[in-house]
């Protein structure tokens, strides 16, 4: 097992070498599938850079149920304001320390990518080993999920004849995930004259803020900044934008904007203003380091006019976002929410980008046609893309159960949860390419996820692989009987 896990870790260090944030795959992609084809495997790779691999089964388990194992190939890219990084060339930088006795891996000043490059490199050390025996496998690498799960819904999965799939995109050891919200992101833009302004210049920075998944960490009550920032310069009446630059994807809870703008209020009103709006929010623990400064500009610029502001304003506080409704059917359990994750405002244009979540499909599409109705009436254009598909729970999984015993095997006896998450995977849309596929998403325990904080425990890597181990023992003595 010790082999295993140094083999798994030594793949995930190669992938970080390659960048491969979405939509720049094509070098990640291409190394596996030489990998594979100096293997002798068959290799299918289409035009967005999915791969699928063939493994024929092991000598004497030809009869055994094929297994479809699936991870996504592109990470999200974020980094630090002061971190020079350039995700298009450069390796990541990974750093590794001890807390408490455990081993964890982390980048210096990025993303990791261990979100989904761990699930890459297990499914590589498994695709590789001659000495695993295992059944029928197909490997599946897909594209651009972090930007709206294109390459799943591109992947042509006609010529696979699986009975399972194991997704390795889930990042807590003791919980598989059985189902999951759908989603699509709504990009809203507008386009005007901007003005001279005569008036003070101030820059409003909204800084130190948690961030995270907008997803999976969308309940935990941390500000998305640049509702924070729209929040304060609903407060200025004669306010008039120069510049937002918030966030740069939509899946993120924003943890930084920065606004320039110009005004008549003095710079003591605008603090006050600060102090009031902090006073009338939550502020949690996650965002304890959360920093507000305004500063006076020396320089005039060009901005929007008072109305145009406004209406930047109006509409970034209008949406529907956050949690919007918690699920009648599972415990606390989000069913709907929306990320303002992006807000790009220059000279040139206008554009709010939101990610709307639920697992109840009308009202993904409810909730869409709500905040399109507010944008167009306030003068935006709207744009849909990257709809995803939610995933429905079989309570009839066999691959549950496995799992089920399996997790029990290998964790002394404990109970792994089986849950449905609001995150979206791309499970949904594998079942409704196949809805006779029984699937489950597991993975190592990741933290902190889409942000420079990622970090990766890379013992509970060991622990997963002993699972996986076990369930694939299962299968076969199942296949067998």
């Amino acid at each position: 097992m010790n082999n295993d896990l140094e083999e798994v870790m030594n793949y995930f260090k190669e992938i970080c070498k390659i960048p491969h944030g979405s939509k720049n795959e094509k070098r990640l992609s291409d190394w596996i599938c030489k990998l594979a084809e100096n293997k002798g495997l068959e290799v299918k790779q289409d035009e967005l850079w999915n791969i699928i691999v063939h493994k024929k089964a092991s000598y004497g388990l030809e009869n055994s149920d094929a297994i479809i194992f699936q991870a996504h190939l592109d990470m999200v890219c974020e980094k630090i304001k002061s971190s020079n990084h350039d995700f298009e060339k450069d390796p990541i930088d990974i750093a590794e320390y001890c807390e408490n006795g455990k081993k964890y891996l982390r980048a210096n000043g990025t993303t990791l990518g261990a979100d989904d490059g761990i699930g890459v490199a297990i499914i590589l050390m498994m695709m590789l080993n001659d000495n695993i025996k295992m059944p029928e496998c197909y490997f599946i690498f897909t594209t651009q999920e972090e930007i709206g799960m294109y390459g799943a819904n591109y992947i042509d999965l006609s010529n696979i004849n699986a009975k399972y799939l194991i997704n390795l995109d889930s990042e807590e050891e003791d919980v598989a995930t059985v189902g999951c919200a759908g989603g699509l992101n709504l990009i809203l833009g507008k386009e005007e004259k901007q003005e001279k302004s005569s008036n003070r210049i101030y820059e409003l920075e909204i800084s130190g803020l948690k961030g995270g998944h907008s997803g999976v960490d969308i309940d935990k009550g941390r500000i998305n900044s640049n509702y924070l920032a729209a929040l304060i310069l609903d407060c200025i009446e004669d306010v008039q934008i120069s510049s937002i630059k918030g966030g740069t994807k939509d899946n993120v809870i924003c943890y930084s904007t920065n606004v320039l703008f110009s005004t008549n209020t003095m710079k003591e009103k605008i603090e006050s203003i600060i102090k009031k709006v902090l006073d009338n929010i939550e502020v949690t623990d996650d965002d304890r380091d959360l920093k507000i400064s305004v500063k006076a500009i020396d320089k005039g610029m060009m901005v929007y006019p008072n109305k145009t502001s406004k209406e930047i304003i109006e509409l970034i506080l209008g949406l529907k976002q956050n949690v919007i409704d918690m699920s009648t059917k599972m415990n606390n359990i989000v069913e709907s929410s929306g990320n303002v994750g992006i807000v790009a405002v220059d000279e040139n244009r206008i554009i709010v980008n939101e990610s709307l979540r639920s697992s109840v499909e009308e009202k993904k599409y409810e909730y869409a046609r709500y905040n399109k109705k507010i944008a167009e009436k306030l003068g935006f254009v709207c744009k849909e893309e990257g709809e995803y598909p939610g995933w429905d729970i079989n309570t009839n999984s066999l691959l549950q159960k496995i799992y089920r015993d399996s997790y029990k095997n290998t964790h002394n006896g404990k109970e792994p949860k089986i849950v449905s998450i609001h995150a979206g995977l791309e499970c949904g849309i594998f079942a409704k390419k196949n809805n006779m596929l029984d699937m489950i998403s597991i993975g190592p325990n990741l933290y902190d996820v889409h942000t420079p904080n990622e970090r990766l425990d890379v013992d509970s890597v060991k622990r997963l692989l002993s699972t996986l181990f076990e369930m694939i023992e299962k299968i076969l003595w199942r296949s067998q009987k």
